[in-house]
Protein backbone atom coordinates (compact mmCIF):
# COMPACT_ATOMS: atom_id res chain seq x y z
CA UNK A 1 0.00 0.00 0.00
CA UNK A 2 1.40 3.31 -0.78
CA UNK A 3 1.53 6.36 1.74
CA UNK A 4 1.83 9.61 0.70
CA UNK A 5 2.87 11.90 3.38
CA UNK A 6 0.71 15.09 3.75
CA UNK A 7 2.92 18.57 3.17
CA UNK A 8 5.27 19.49 6.76
CA UNK A 9 6.23 22.60 7.75
CA UNK A 10 9.13 23.33 10.15
CA UNK A 11 9.24 26.40 12.76
CA UNK A 12 12.50 27.25 12.39
CA UNK A 13 12.51 31.04 14.02
CA UNK A 14 10.18 32.71 16.53
CA UNK A 15 9.99 36.70 16.63
CA UNK A 16 8.07 39.26 18.70
CA UNK A 17 6.86 42.01 16.11
CA UNK A 18 4.68 45.05 15.88
CA UNK A 19 4.32 46.93 12.47
CA UNK A 20 7.10 49.53 13.71
CA UNK A 21 9.89 46.61 14.48
CA UNK A 22 10.84 43.24 15.54
CA UNK A 23 11.24 43.21 18.55
CA UNK A 24 12.99 40.01 20.04
CA UNK A 25 13.74 36.76 17.74
CA UNK A 26 14.69 33.34 19.24
CA UNK A 27 16.40 31.13 17.20
CA UNK A 28 17.94 28.50 19.27
CA UNK A 29 16.58 25.33 21.22
CA UNK A 30 14.12 24.61 22.27
CA UNK A 31 12.88 25.74 18.46
CA UNK A 32 16.18 24.00 16.76
CA UNK A 33 15.47 20.59 18.26
CA UNK A 34 11.54 20.65 18.92
CA UNK A 35 10.65 22.29 15.87
CA UNK A 36 13.12 21.38 12.81
CA UNK A 37 13.62 18.09 11.47
CA UNK A 38 16.08 17.52 8.24
CA UNK A 39 13.22 14.67 7.07
CA UNK A 40 11.04 17.95 6.19
CA UNK A 41 10.56 19.06 2.75
CA UNK A 42 9.89 22.30 2.28
CA UNK A 43 8.30 24.08 -0.99
CA UNK A 44 8.64 27.46 0.22
CA UNK A 45 11.36 28.96 3.26
CA UNK A 46 12.17 32.72 3.53
CA UNK A 47 16.04 32.92 4.15
CA UNK A 48 15.29 35.83 6.46
CA UNK A 49 13.24 33.65 8.82
CA UNK A 50 16.04 30.79 9.44
CA UNK A 51 18.22 32.66 11.60
CA UNK A 52 22.21 32.49 12.04
CA UNK A 53 22.47 29.16 13.67
CA UNK A 54 20.76 26.42 10.98
CA UNK A 55 21.77 27.84 7.88
CA UNK A 56 23.78 25.50 5.75
CA UNK A 57 22.48 22.68 7.50
CA UNK A 58 19.34 20.81 9.56
CA UNK A 59 16.93 21.55 6.38
CA UNK A 60 19.82 20.21 4.20
CA UNK A 61 19.05 19.02 0.43
CA UNK A 62 15.32 18.90 0.83
CA UNK A 63 14.30 21.70 -0.39
CA UNK A 64 12.64 22.14 -3.67
CA UNK A 65 12.14 26.15 -4.02
CA UNK A 66 13.42 29.08 -1.90
CA UNK A 67 11.38 32.04 -1.54
CA UNK A 68 13.40 34.99 0.06
CA UNK A 69 11.72 37.82 1.59
CA UNK A 70 11.80 40.40 4.07
CA UNK A 71 12.85 44.12 4.01
CA UNK A 72 16.23 43.51 5.69
CA UNK A 73 16.67 39.96 5.68
CA UNK A 74 15.79 40.33 9.16
CA UNK A 75 18.47 41.69 11.64
CA UNK A 76 20.53 38.19 11.80
CA UNK A 77 21.65 38.59 8.00
CA UNK A 78 23.27 42.10 8.61
CA UNK A 79 25.89 39.97 9.68
CA UNK A 80 28.58 39.04 7.01
CA UNK A 81 28.47 35.21 8.11
CA UNK A 82 24.97 35.42 7.36
CA UNK A 83 24.96 36.52 4.31
CA UNK A 84 28.02 34.27 3.01
CA UNK A 85 25.79 31.55 4.23
CA UNK A 86 22.48 33.09 2.38
CA UNK A 87 24.78 33.14 -0.69
CA UNK A 88 26.77 30.04 -0.33
CA UNK A 89 24.35 27.57 1.26
CA UNK A 90 20.77 28.45 0.10
CA UNK A 91 21.14 30.32 -2.97
CA UNK A 92 22.48 27.29 -4.12
CA UNK A 93 19.36 25.04 -3.50
CA UNK A 94 17.03 27.42 -4.88
CA UNK A 95 14.41 27.13 -7.62
CA UNK A 96 14.08 31.10 -7.65
CA UNK A 97 15.52 33.68 -5.19
CA UNK A 98 13.44 36.83 -4.73
CA UNK A 99 15.37 39.73 -3.43
CA UNK A 100 14.78 43.29 -3.18
CA UNK A 101 17.64 45.70 -4.25
CA UNK A 102 18.96 46.12 -0.97
CA UNK A 103 19.16 42.50 -0.63
CA UNK A 104 20.34 42.24 -3.98
CA UNK A 105 23.43 44.51 -3.40
CA UNK A 106 24.33 42.40 0.28
CA UNK A 107 24.73 39.15 -1.37
CA UNK A 108 26.34 40.16 -4.44
CA UNK A 109 28.54 42.78 -2.19
CA UNK A 110 27.89 46.04 -4.65
CA UNK A 111 26.51 49.22 -4.27
CA UNK A 112 22.26 48.89 -4.66
CA UNK A 113 21.11 49.00 -8.88
CA UNK A 114 19.68 52.33 -9.79
CA UNK A 115 18.85 50.86 -13.55
CA UNK A 116 17.32 47.38 -15.05
CA UNK A 117 20.49 46.67 -16.65
CA UNK A 118 22.47 46.60 -13.30
CA UNK A 119 19.73 44.56 -11.78
CA UNK A 120 20.15 42.35 -14.40
CA UNK A 121 23.71 41.93 -13.90
CA UNK A 122 23.23 41.75 -10.24
CA UNK A 123 21.12 38.59 -10.79
CA UNK A 124 23.23 37.28 -13.06
CA UNK A 125 25.45 37.12 -10.52
CA UNK A 126 23.02 35.78 -8.16
CA UNK A 127 22.27 33.00 -10.69
CA UNK A 128 26.19 32.18 -10.74
CA UNK A 129 26.04 30.59 -7.20
CA UNK A 130 23.66 28.48 -8.25
CA UNK A 131 20.39 30.01 -8.01
CA UNK A 132 17.81 28.48 -11.12
CA UNK A 133 15.96 32.26 -11.44
CA UNK A 134 16.21 35.51 -9.64
CA UNK A 135 13.18 37.46 -9.22
CA UNK A 136 15.05 41.18 -8.73
CA UNK A 137 12.13 42.89 -7.01
CA UNK A 138 11.95 46.77 -7.97
CA UNK A 139 9.81 48.42 -5.00
CA UNK A 140 12.87 50.46 -3.52
CA UNK A 141 13.42 51.81 -6.96
CA UNK A 142 12.42 55.10 -8.51
CA UNK A 143 10.09 56.24 -11.33
CA UNK A 144 6.53 55.72 -12.08
CA UNK A 145 6.35 52.18 -12.39
CA UNK A 146 7.61 49.31 -9.95
CA UNK A 147 9.17 46.67 -12.15
CA UNK A 148 10.62 43.58 -10.79
CA UNK A 149 12.86 41.12 -13.56
CA UNK A 150 12.87 37.34 -13.54
CA UNK A 151 15.85 36.35 -14.82
CA UNK A 152 17.15 32.69 -15.92
CA UNK A 153 20.06 31.83 -17.79
CA UNK A 154 17.75 31.93 -20.64
CA UNK A 155 15.61 35.10 -20.75
CA UNK A 156 14.73 38.06 -18.62
CA UNK A 157 10.90 38.55 -18.04
CA UNK A 158 10.03 42.36 -16.96
CA UNK A 159 6.82 42.07 -14.53
CA UNK A 160 5.88 46.07 -14.03
CA UNK A 161 2.94 48.00 -12.45
CA UNK A 162 2.38 51.47 -11.61
CA UNK A 163 3.89 52.69 -8.26
CA UNK A 164 1.12 53.18 -5.82
CA UNK A 165 1.37 56.21 -2.84
CA UNK A 166 0.52 54.23 0.27
CA UNK A 167 2.69 53.82 3.14
CA UNK A 168 0.60 50.60 4.17
CA UNK A 169 3.19 48.00 2.29
CA UNK A 170 3.79 45.93 5.69
CA UNK A 171 4.59 42.34 4.19
CA UNK A 172 4.55 43.08 0.60
CA UNK A 173 7.89 40.62 0.14
CA UNK A 174 6.64 37.78 2.15
CA UNK A 175 3.26 37.82 0.29
CA UNK A 176 4.99 37.95 -2.90
CA UNK A 177 7.13 35.12 -1.87
CA UNK A 178 4.74 33.50 -0.11
CA UNK A 179 2.47 33.55 -3.62
CA UNK A 180 5.15 32.32 -5.42
CA UNK A 181 5.48 29.24 -3.78
CA UNK A 182 1.57 28.57 -3.88
CA UNK A 183 1.29 29.36 -7.37
CA UNK A 184 4.23 26.71 -8.06
CA UNK A 185 2.63 24.43 -5.91
CA UNK A 186 -0.60 24.55 -7.95
CA UNK A 187 1.80 23.14 -10.89
CA UNK A 188 1.64 26.89 -12.57
CA UNK A 189 5.45 27.90 -14.10
CA UNK A 190 7.67 29.96 -12.90
CA UNK A 191 6.47 32.96 -15.46
CA UNK A 192 2.83 32.13 -14.71
CA UNK A 193 2.90 32.36 -10.78
CA UNK A 194 5.51 35.17 -10.84
CA UNK A 195 2.92 36.96 -12.72
CA UNK A 196 -0.16 35.97 -10.84
CA UNK A 197 1.58 36.83 -7.70
CA UNK A 198 2.86 40.42 -8.91
CA UNK A 199 -1.04 41.00 -9.96
CA UNK A 200 -2.17 39.87 -6.53
CA UNK A 201 0.14 42.02 -4.27
CA UNK A 202 -0.38 45.16 -6.65
CA UNK A 203 -3.81 45.04 -5.77
CA UNK A 204 -3.19 44.40 -2.06
CA UNK A 205 -1.08 47.40 -1.89
CA UNK A 206 -3.91 49.70 -3.97
CA UNK A 207 -6.45 48.37 -1.47
CA UNK A 208 -4.34 48.76 1.77
CA UNK A 209 -5.37 52.24 2.80
CA UNK A 210 -8.91 50.79 2.94
CA UNK A 211 -7.98 48.81 6.23
CA UNK A 212 -7.34 51.92 8.75
CA UNK A 213 -5.50 48.94 11.01
CA UNK A 214 -3.73 50.14 13.98
CA UNK A 215 -1.10 53.02 13.51
CA UNK A 216 2.60 53.50 11.82
CA UNK A 217 3.02 51.40 8.46
CA UNK A 218 0.12 49.45 8.09
CA UNK A 219 0.04 45.66 6.19
CA UNK A 220 -1.11 45.20 2.72
CA UNK A 221 -4.74 44.02 1.94
CA UNK A 222 -4.69 40.53 2.03
CA UNK A 223 -8.77 39.89 1.04
CA UNK A 224 -9.15 42.81 -1.00
CA UNK A 225 -11.12 40.34 -3.19
CA UNK A 226 -13.51 39.74 -0.70
CA UNK A 227 -13.98 43.39 1.42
Amino acid sequence: MLRVRPPSSAVRLLDERDRGAVLAICDRDPVTNVFVSSRVRALGLEPGRLGAQMWGHGPGGRLESLCYSGANLVPVAATPDAVVALREKLVPLALVVTPNLPEAAALVDAPQAATEDEMVRQAERLLASGAKAVLMKGGHGKGAQSADLLVTATATVRFAAARIATGNTHGTGCTLAAAIAAGLAKGEDLSAAVRAAKDYVTAAIAAADHLGVGHGRGPVHHFHRWW
